[in-house]
């Protein structure tokens, strides 16, 4: 999950001043020791991005159908 949020990026491009959902997983998970919490939030994640997917796929299929 930690990539799937792409952990690495805002952890050094925020400096730790801007906490993104992956950061926040990990320090849940880490330094809180919260997993029920975590876990939540790792579902929330992955339930964002498969329907981001879901969008994207209907609509790069609808745009090939649409085309000549």
């Amino acid at each position: 999950m930690l990539a799937l949020g792409f952990f690495i990026t805002p952890a050094l491009l925020g400096g730790g001043r801007v906490v993104m959902i992956s950061m926040l997983i990990e320090q849940q998970v880490r330094e809180l020791l919260d997993w029920p919490f975590a876990a939540a939030l790792s579902a929330v994640l992955l339930t964002v991005t498969l329907a981001v997917y879901a969008v994207i796929n209907r609509l790069s299929r609808s745009a090939r159908l649409a085309a000549p």
